[in-house]
């Protein structure tokens, strides 16, 4: 969940670990990327974070997702 004006991560406490460790990528995802969309008034959606038919969704997925992975796998 992205609040306008605070960088704060809300996560629910029955989350597994791999989902906390995708949520808050996710999001900072969003921060790193799409800052200037939440500037103008971007809505805020929740439950969306797995719809990749959203273009910024997706990108935040993918950039969480490249957080996650071990650099050494592909040494």
């Amino acid at each position: 969940m992205f609040l306008i004006g605070a960088k704060r991560i809300l996560l629910n406490s029955n989350m597994d670990y791999i989902t906390v460790q995708m949520v808050c990528g996710h999001e900072i995802g969003h921060d790193a990327l799409h800052r200037e969309q939440s500037k103008i008034g971007m809505e805020l959606q929740k439950f969306t974070l797995f719809d990749i038919r959203n273009e910024t969704k997706y990108e935040a997925n993918a950039f969480a997702a490249h957080l996650r992975i071990d650099s050494e796998e592909f040494a």
